[in-house]
């Protein structure tokens, strides 16, 4: 079996892209960890405090949501490219969802964050959606982008005085997970996350409504691939900068707008309903800027080989994933080097820089005599039941 030698460039550095505005968030989250040093000078937590703003402001809520879109981009092209060879691959893209499930399990016994688990579940539903009608496909992502649940409980919220929002365990889990990372052995630490840490990372994404957006970028990724956006990205700039344009004045509207609500005179759980519900809008907004904004940089032929040095981190996107919080959070919980105590926002955001920027390194050096990455390798030989998957580049 060998390996497939026709990767569109732009996608990897895209995924890339997403992965790097991932792991900065996490590592100044600490990786869902945030404790931070005390004693800071004025001017230093002054200094954090804009970095945090800033990163968040760029990637919170929008690199995941990146990363999401380009998963349901790949579920496209792997069952469109087994179509064309005459292969049904519904059931064994199934199996692969099953053994990323796996992945993600173990790499969430490290750090509770993980979306490995989130992608493989909800994952699922593109097995039942990959031959809809695309009509009906932008009408169901839509409906999922809207987070009707919340406009919902929003009408409810305002119509009955009375109504109080369901209590969720989700800030107690967090703050037990603090407790356990901060003074707790790795043995602490698993136990922790083998059911308490994956249950807390739910509740977030429920009570936020990422799942349904989740969904719905898997979607819009799936449907991108059927128009073969990206193999003919130059035919689409026009559009991609008709999308930052409106994309902007959406997010520009909406961060005005979630500015407002606590003057609109709501009860406290209406205002937070809204809130969730129009932060959501204003993430999604701006994610379509960064990404259209990446395709007019990446067209430019001097932003290109820059952007394309993200491509190698963006093949080796499992492997890099999983290290990066494996090895943060060895760095970051007191049962490794505990950081946490030592590095604030600043220098936090130093070492997730650095951190990448090895990642970036190390990638190409790699790929040049392996065909995979070790985890990509080793998804696929799990896949296809087969180790008979080459791993190593035969060398001339």
């Amino acid at each position: 079996m060998s390996p497939a030698n026709n990767r569109i460039q732009i996608i990897d550095s895209l995924r890339g892209f997403a992965l790097f505005g991932l792991f900065i968030v996490h590592a100044l989250e600490h990786f869902d960890f945030n404790m931070y040093p005390n004693g800071e000078p004025s001017w230093l937590a002054t200094l954090n405090g804009h970095i945090y703003e800033t990163v968040f402001f760029l990637f919170a809520g929008k690199a995941y949501a990146i990363f999401s879109l380009m998963f349901g981009l790949s579920f496209f092209i792997q069952m469109d490219r087994q179509a064309q060879k005459g292969n049904d691959f519904t059931l064994r893209f199934g199996w692969r969802l099953l053994i990323l499930l796996g992945f993600g399990y173990i790499h969430g016994l490290f750090y509770c964050g993980d979306v490995l688990t989130v992608f493989a579940i909800l994952g699922l539903s593109l097995l039942f959606l990959y031959r809809m009608p695309t009509k009906w496909l932008l009408a169901l992502s839509a409906a999922c982008m809207l987070q009707i649940p919340f406009i919902a409980q929003f009408f409810h919220s305002v119509s009955d005085p009375a109504f109080q929002l369901p209590q969720s365990r989700m800030i107690d889990l967090f703050i037990g997970g603090a407790l356990v990372y901060s003074t707790g052995s790795f043995l602490d630490v698993v136990q922790y996350n083998s059911w308490s840490g994956q249950l807390a990372k739910w509740l977030f994404y429920i009570d936020y409504g990422r799942t349904w957006q989740i969904v719905a970028l898997f979607i819009w990724g799936m449907l991108l691939g059927r128009t073969r956006f990206f193999e003919h990205y130059e035919r689409h700039l026009p559009l991609c900068r008709k999308v930052i344009v409106i994309s902007l004045l959406a997010f520009a509207a909406l961060f005005e707008f979630n500015r407002l609500i606590p003057y609109f005179g709501l009860s406290e759980a209406s205002a937070t309903i809204a809130t969730k519900i129009v932060t959501s809008y204003a993430n999604i907004a701006f994610t379509l800027v960064l990404i259209s904004g990446f395709i007019l940089l990446y067209a430019g032929k001097h932003w290109q080989p820059a952007l394309n040095r993200l491509a190698p981190v963006g093949k080796m996107s499992l492997t890099c994933y999983t290290s990066q919080s494996i090895i943060g959070t060895l760095a970051f919980y007191h049962y490794g080097l505990g950081m946490y105590a030592h590095l604030g926002v600043a220098l936090s955001l130093v070492y997730g820089i650095l951190f990448f920027g090895l990642q970036m390194a190390l990638a190409p050096v790699w790929l040049r005599h392996f065909s995979y990455g070790p985890l990509e390798w080793l998804w696929r030989c799990l896949t296809f039941t087969t180790f008979n998957v080459p791993f190593r580049k035969h060398q001339p």
